[in-house]
Formats: structure tokens, C-alpha cells, sequence
């Protein structure tokens, strides 16, 4: 890959080279009587490449351009559902960027007046996304949450 996460790339029938076609990947393709297909380039997770392969077998039309036209747009929308699963798989708690945020602050052992002059943020707003981190982390207190969220503070 050339560094290029954007273009979808389109391998009909007719642009098939014979090497293509005498490939490893392109014999598994023809045994499998696929005839046409799309690759969807997704930016690299945890150092792994990722590509959504769409395709069509032997008797389906070719993928027209407007279907390849409405990938492009749905391509960051994929790669965003993939990373959210590979957090979940992962066990990192499903937070939001302010709340990550105002966790790093706890973490450093801030108080609230303190997170909410840094956030420029209002005390009340403070104490309600620490609301909801306690609900979504299933704690009681801020040195639980912290203590669930140790490993993942510094990724997310």
C-alpha cells in the first residue's frame, strides 16, 4: 500500500492483469467464482493494515461507479465501527474525549475547581461527566475510576 486510505479501489472483470489472475489470491478468487470486487483502505490499527473487501460472484453485476462513489463517504464511518470494536475487544471502557479528558485531570489528583478552570468548564458541568463516568465504569469513586482506566489514560 502507498500510504493512500481514501481511494477505493475497484478490480472489475475487465481490469484484471494475467498476473493478477495467476496470483495466489487471484486463483482463490476465480475458484470461488468471484468476478468483481472493491477494496476499501482503512488507516492502519495497532500497527496492522485493514482493508474492507467487498465483492461479487459469477451471475452478479459488476459493482457500478455509484456504488463505488458511495463508499468513499461510508469508509470513515467503517473504520470508526472497526476501532470502537477493537477498543471493546480490548476491554477499554466506552467513554467520551471530554470524559477521558476530565479522568486525566482526576488522575493527577486535580479537584473539581481545579479540572474546571483547565477545561474552562463550570464546576457542575465537572461533577456531571464524573456522574456519568461512574455509571458507565460501574464505580463508586474517583480513585475506582481511575484505578479501571489506569491502562488505557495514556492511549486514549
Amino acid at each position: 500500500m502507498t500510504g493512500d486510505y481514501a481511494t477505493v479501489l475497484h478490480h472489475g472483470a475487465a481490469s484484471r492483469t494475467r498476473a493478477y489472475a495467476n496470483s495466489p489470491l487471484g486463483s482463490a478468487f476465480a475458484a470461488l467464482g468471484i468476478k468483481d470486487e472493491i477494496l476499501v483502505p482503512m488507516t492502519p490499527l495497532g500497527g496492522l493494515r485493514r482493508r474492507l473487501l467487498l465483492f461479487r460472484q459469477d451471475g452478479g453485476p459488476d459493482f457500478s461507479e455509484r456504488e463505488k462513489a458511495m463508499l468513499a463517504p461510508a469508509r470513515p464511518h467503517v473504520a470508526e465501527l472497526h476501532t470502537r470494536r477493537d477498543r471493546e475487544l480490548r476491554g477499554e471502557p466506552n467513554l467520551t474525549p471530554r470524559q477521558w479528558e476530565v479522568l486525566r485531570q482526576v488522575a493527577t489528583g486535580a479537584s473539581n475547581t481545579q479540572i474546571a478552570r483547565t477545561l474552562r468548564l463550570s464546576e457542575a458541568t465537572v461533577r456531571k461527566h464524573l456522574e456519568n463516568v461512574f455509571l458507565r465504569l460501574g464505580v463508586q469513586s474517583r480513585t475506582e475510576a481511575v484505578a479501571r482506566v489506569q491502562a488505557f489514560l495514556d492511549a486514549a
